[in-house]
């Protein structure tokens, strides 16, 4: 659901990305105690369970991925599966490798791209922030480079650990294509 995958690098780029796409006031009133005493606002708590079941989304999919990883993957002379460190390496340097792919090509600003990047965020964005912002504030108010970071980091964990390491270049056409047909008509939600 949200990049990135580990639990604590996720929870404080909410909170940035909170701070980023709501107005001053909005966060103020939605996202901060009055004072040390008072307990947080209902919205932050229900802010903090959509990161959690967004930790917890992704902590499933990189299980899954290195798992899957370390059952079908030998090492180059055949005699064993690898390890699952091994796993992860190999899994990390490809996510890397293709989120930085996805984001030299976001950053060449070609409109025809516009429709990923929108419904990507769809799927990125916390439910509770959609309603409450609306995706178009989301996009006004939040920095570019910050989005399509996002939006290149979502597309490379979904594809490469729902798909693994022994995938082609027409596995990733075909999983860009599912998501197109999927977003066709989408619109962002207006309540929880």
């Amino acid at each position: 659901m949200l990049p990135p995958t580990k639990g604590g690098v996720l929870s404080s780029s909410m909170e940035v990305f909170a701070a980023l796409c709501m107005d001053t006031a909005d966060h103020d009133k939605f996202l901060c105690s009055r004072d040390e005493t008072s307990a947080p606002p209902e919205f932050y708590e229900q802010y903090v369970q959509e990161i959690l079941a967004a930790v917890r989304h992704n902590a499933k999919m990189e299980f899954n991925g290195i798992w899957k990883t370390n059952h079908e993957v030998k090492y180059p002379d055949g005699s064993r599966y690898i390890r699952k460190t091994d796993a992860t390496i190999l899994l990390s340097k490809k996510i890397n490798d293709m989120q930085s792919y996805i984001l030299g090509v976001l950053e060449e600003h070609d409109p025809e791209n516009d429709w990923m990047v929108r419904a990507v965020l769809r799927r990125c964005v916390p439910r509770l922030l959609l309603v409450h912002c609306g995706l178009d504030k989301i996009v006004e108010n939040t920095p570019e480079a910050y989005l399509n970071a996002m939006v290149a980091t979502w597309i490379a964990d979904e594809f490469v650990y729902s798909n693994g390491l022994q995938t082609s270049e027409f596995g990733f056409f075909q999983f860009m294509r599912s998501l197109e047909e999927k977003s066709e008509g989408e619109v962002t939600p207006s309540t929880m």
